[in-house]
C-alpha cells in the first residue's frame, strides 16, 4: 500500500474480534475493529483501504482511530460471477453457518461406534431465497492434548 492510495490489507479476524456496532440492527453493516487484527502490523490503514479477512468477508475502511488504534468499516458485497458486488451493501439476513449434532452420551467406550452429525446451512436473502444451493465443507477430525496442542486424525 504506497501514498494515500487505496490498498488490500489482510486480516484475520474472528466474530469476537470483529463486532457488529449496532448488533440488534440486522441491517447494519458497520463493523468496528482493532489494528490487531490486520496481519501486517506496519500497515497504518486509512480510509477507503479495503480488508480481506481470513473468513473470506471484505471490508471498507470508513473511519481510523490512531489513537485508540481501530477501525470502523462496512462490509462489502463480493460478486463471484460478474453480477455486480464490490461496493454494494451485502443484503443476506443469515450467514451459512455449520451446526454439530453431538453423541446421545459423553461416554464414549473404546471400539464402539459412535456418531457426530454436522449440518451444512446456505445463508438466505432477506426475500427468503437461498444464496447457495451447493456447499463445499472442510472440517479435520482433531484431539486437544493437556499440552494444548492438537492431534490431527486422518
Amino acid at each position: 500500500m504506497g501514498g494515500n492510495s487505496t490498498g488490500i490489507v489482510y486480516g484475520h479476524g474472528t466474530d469476537a474480534t470483529i463486532i457488529k456496532v449496532e448488533p440488534d440492527n440486522e441491517h447494519s453493516f458497520l463493523y468496528s475493529m482493532s489494528f490487531s487484527i490486520l496481519d501486517d502490523s506496519s500497515v497504518v490503514p486509512h480510509p477507503d483501504t479495503l480488508i480481506l479477512n481470513s473468513d473470506g468477508r471484505f471490508f471498507r475502511i470508513t473511519e481510523v482511530d490512531n489513537n485508540a488504534k481501530t477501525i470502523q468499516a462496512i462490509l462489502l458485497a463480493v460478486s463471484g460471477s460478474g453480477g455486480g458486488g464490490g461496493g454494494t451493501i451485502i443484503t443476506y439476513s443469515d450467514r451459512a453457518k455449520l451446526n454439530k449434532q453431538d453423541p446421545e452420551s459423553n461416554y464414549l467406550i473404546n471400539g464402539k461406534e459412535a456418531s457426530i452429525n454436522i449440518f451444512a446451512i446456505s445463508g438466505k436473502d432477506y426475500d427468503g431465497s437461498i444464496l447457495d444451493q451447493k456447499l463445499t465443507v472442510y472440517w479435520t477430525l482433531a484431539e486437544k492434548e493437556d499440552t494444548g496442542l492438537y492431534t490431527v486424525y486422518a
